[in-house]
């Protein structure tokens, strides 16, 4: 299988993070240590009610696919310009285009990181 990196998916995910634009229901947010590596998961609803789901290793794909059931993380604010950013890099890819193709409910998590002093 051909390695898909999507150039600029971790920048964008950290520059979301420290301008807010992540869900902290009440809590505070933890202090990402982006120097590491970060797991990103995007997934979104399709039209046969699936989950498209990319997983990368900061700006490498890991896995994707069309999955039953998703589990939200660390979650950006949905609807930010930086998720808008995020579905364009992940659209520019013709294999990946596909699965995304049609979606709406799209949700960028950060799956596992490192948190500074920790």
């Amino acid at each position: 299988m051909k390695t898909i990196i999507l150039d600029g998916l971790k920048n964008q995910v950290r520059h979301a993070f420290e301008v807010g634009e992540f869900l902290t229901e009440g809590r505070a947010l933890p202090r990402v240590d982006f120097g590491k590596s970060v797991a990103i998961e995007v997934t979104a609803t399709d039209t046969l009610g699936l989950y498209p789901t990319l997983l990368c290793e900061d700006d490498e794909v890991v896995d994707h696919g069309r999955q039953f059931s998703r589990r939200m993380h660390l979650k950006m604010a949905p609807g930010c310009q930086h998720e808008d950013a995020i579905m364009k890099l992940v659209t520019a890819n013709g294999l990946l285009a596909r699965e995304f193709s049609q979606v709406k409910d799209v949700r960028v998590c950060l799956k596992t990181y490192s948190v500074l002093n920790g």
